[in-house]
């Protein structure tokens, strides 16, 4: 089965997430980063490449996506989907323009909206549960924080190509159709409302009647509405594995709320402090916690291994990683990183087990661990939450559930790891 199209994705999850909604539809897809090669690709219907880019400034970011697109257009898959953070962080309209620029599309449609995840975009404006997404937990972000909710005001600024807007009302009164047909004339972005799944399916439809030189961009709430115009097919079961292993190192309170709703129900829960993760006996702390965690998993227990979160938490793992050299972002990969050598120790006496990773550098840093290239995306245990299996390294057919901090209902974490452990 040949490769047809190719999303491109600027974190791990992101990739996971949008890839699951193509899966869903009965498509083969294959989730690749670093160095992929032609052989990777084989066999999938759709190719989703992860760029790593969402830390990074502006012209590195887009450098990373350019070279995403020409290793697509060297392998003749054209990209058609521009995965982006569904609470716009990162450097959205410089990605944007780079993947335009490269893979000669003339105008791209934009719609961030997840409404299965509570992201809504009305009036131009991405609300996240109601609120607007600089107001939220998306706005104080250490990493990428995000300073505007009105997305044509941030690709204005973002990006150098002429942003409109289509609202809820022009998506109702069919005039979609006609915003496209002039941003392709100018070569222009179109911010779409949504406030439904039925209006993303209708945004997708109306592109759907010429589709040639358009990039979708959106997160796996547009992803899914455009692989139901792509594909037919029919959702697969999702396989399953046990023991299984949890890891939490995002701080987002979604995340942390899922955490306690795991733990409350009675399994095993390990936190690691600073100096746990960081500190000069750190790495016989992680030996302690991939004991601990398997000794849980002897007992028939689900292992929760997360990051002290509280305020003081954070600041001490600062000083440690400003101690070792690091700034802000490689300190949270070397926390990703320590992570990941728990979840190598725990699958290399459990090679049955199953993984959920929260977070991108975590789930990223796993797939470091195992020196796993590419990931087979296999479905999802809830909207925008996928399950994978790693492709080739140490744990090749690996069942791992990747799962954005932000995203999800308060029971997610049970729900995938009782998924896995089944």
């Amino acid at each position: 089965m040949r490769t047809r199209y190719a999303v491109v994705a600027d974190d791990l999850t992101g990739a996971g997430d949008t890839g699951a909604q193509f899966a869903a539809a009965g498509l083969a897809v294959r989730a690749l980063l670093g160095n992929w090669t032609a052989e990777d690709a084989e066999g999938a219907d759709v190719l989703v490449v992860n760029t790593d880019s969402r830390p990074l400034p502006p012209d590195r970011a887009a450098e990373r996506v350019r070279a995403a697109a020409a290793s697509l257009a060297a392998a003749g898959v054209p990209p058609f989907f521009k995965k982006v953070d569904s609470t716009l962080r990162g450097a959205l309209g410089a990605e944007v323009d780079a993947l335009m620029d490269e893979a000669r599309l003339s105008c791209a449609l934009v719609c961030p909206a997840f409404p299965a995840n509570g992201r809504l975009v009305v009036g131009g404006y991405l609300l996240v549960e109601g609120v607007p997404v600089a107001r939220g937990a998306a706005g104080r972000d250490p990493v990428t924080p995000v300073r505007e909710s009105h997305v044509p005001s941030l690709l204005a600024g973002q990006s150098r190509r002429p942003v409109s807007a289509c609202s809820l009302r022009d998506l109702e009164a069919g005039r979609l159709p006609a915003l496209i047909a002039e941003a392709k004339r100018t070569g222009g972005l179109v911010v779409c409302d949504a406030a439904s799944d039925a209006d993303l399916a209708a945004v997708a439809g109306a592109a759907w009647d010429d589709p040639a030189g358009i990039l979708f961009v959106g997160a796996a709430g547009l992803g899914g509405a455009v692989a139901a115009r792509l594909s037919g097919g029919t959702p697969r079961r999702t396989p399953t594995r046990k023991p299984v292993l949890v890891l939490v190192g995002s701080v987002h309170p979604t995340a942390r709320e899922q955490a306690r709703r795991l733990a409350a129900r009675g399994d095993r829960v390990l936190t690691l402090s600073p100096e746990d993760l960081l500190g000069p006996g750190s790495g016989e702390s992680l030996g302690r916690a991939a004991r601990e965690a398997l000794a849980a998993a002897g007992e028939g227990r689900t292992a929760l291994v997360l990051t002290a979160a509280e305020p003081g938490d954070l600041d001490r793992a600062r000083t440690l990683g400003r101690g070792k050299g690091l700034d802000e972002a490689g300190t949270a990969a070397a926390v990703a990183g320590a992570l990941a050598s728990v979840a190598k120790a725990f699958v290399e006496a459990r090679p049955d087990a199953g993984l959920v990773a929260t977070g991108g550098d975590v789930a990223r840093a796993v797939l470091g661990a195992f020196g796993s290239g590419a990931l087979d995306v296999l479905g999802e245990t809830a909207p925008g939450i996928p399950v994978c299996s790693l492709r080739g390294g140490a744990a090749p057919g690996l069942r791992m559930v990747t799962k954005a901090g932000g995203f999800g209902k308060p029971e997610a974490l049970e729900r995938a790891a009782d998924l896995l452990a089944e």
